[in-house]
């Protein structure tokens, strides 16, 4: 009989146990608990850049001016043109020479006789001089092997350099000489050529030639007019040879590392460009901003890295938006 109660009791307690168990992990997962976010990590690029507006710009403009006076005969060339190296860009009929009168035409004739005696003695002279310096030369080579076995003595080779260095002075003004009454005589030919109207010496027109392959990009003297020697007749540019100037504020300019990457976006195609700054201006100056705020700005000029074939489309003075890359690193990144 006690064994009866004893087992009784067990089973009894056992299934207490077991619906105690039962009603906690029912509470459990009856309960709802604190709600948490969770999220992706993985390793992205974060980058820091400046970003303001720019405009290219030529490196090499070419100003196409007037050699000699005359009548430039109209330009047919307009602003955006390509033209090729040697290509005729402009033609001029110089002006008719003023006519000599005898008497000034017999002193220039004996200013050329005489100056062409000159040279012909200035010639003789370098002849001389020449022969007096190799042998001055010759005499130097030979006696510096000597005076360093002791055969010679210091004296008789600073002698011997000293002659050789007189030598060479004397040679040289001699040929300054020569080339001097050379360019003279040069003067005075060109002064009597085409002044007589009997001869043909005088030029029909002067052809003008393209620099360099690339764009007009401004034609000053377009109708035919007369012009003087130096008058500006136009503007070419290499237009290969594009830079953008970006005006950064200073604060940010002294940020920019040397030749730090640029992104050139909104110019006109499909597909950002690349650059790299060339060099940041040491010297600012103060800019009116639109809100009537004084700026001091800093001129940064980027090079165009992205091959040529890409943004020929582009010119002179195209506006540009620019991102000067400061810092870029590989970090970790949250992704929700």
């Amino acid at each position: 009989m006690k064994i009866m109660n004893l087992n009784l009791k067990k089973l009894i307690g056992y299934s207490l146990a077991i619906i105690v168990l039962f009603g906690v992990i029912l509470w459990i997962f009856s309960h709802k608990g604190i709600p948490v976010e969770t999220a992706k990590v993985k390793y992205d690029h974060f980058i820091q850049y400046i970003e303001d507006d720019a405009k290219t710009r030529a490196i090499k403009i070419y100003t196409i001016v007037s050699p000699v006076s005359g009548e430039l005969i109209r330009i047919n060339w307009l602003e955006g043109d390509k033209v090729k190296k040697d290509e005729v860009i402009a033609t001029i009929k110089p002006k008719i020479p003023v006519l000599l009168d005898i008497r000034a035409r017999q002193e220039l004739e004996e200013e050329l006789g005489t100056a062409e005696a000159l040279y012909e003695q200035a010639k003789a002279e370098s002849i001389r001089a020449e022969a007096a310096l190799k042998t001055a030369e010759s005499d130097l080579k030979r006696k510096e092997p000597l005076a360093k076995k002791g055969f010679v003595s210091e004296t008789e080779l600073e002698h011997t350099q000293l002659e050789y260095q007189l030598r060479q002075k004397e040679y040289n003004a001699v040929l300054r000489k020569l080339h001097a009454t050379e360019h003279y005589i040069l003067k005075v030919k060109a002064s009597l050529s085409g002044t007589d109207i009997k001869t043909k010496n005088h030029q029909d027109k002067i052809e003008i030639h393209s620099p360099v392959t690339g764009s007009i990009l401004r034609v000053i003297e377009k109708s035919a007019t007369t012009i003087e020697p130096g008058t500006k007749i136009m503007d070419i540019a290499d237009v290969v040879g594009l830079e953008i100037v970006a005006d950064i504020l200073s604060e940010d300019a002294a940020q920019i590392p040397p030749h730090a990457k640029v992104v050139i976006r909104r110019w006109g195609g499909a597909y950002p460009l690349e650059g790299r700054v060339r060099v940041v201006e040491p010297s600012g100056y103060t800019k009116i901003s639109a809100l009537g705020i004084e700026e001091q700005r800093v001129n940064v000029i980027i090079d165009i890295t992205t091959p040529y074939e890409l943004w020929k489309n582009l010119g002179d003075g195209y506006r540009v938006d620019v991102e000067i890359v400061l810092l870029s690193r590989l970090i970790l990144l949250w992704c929700l």
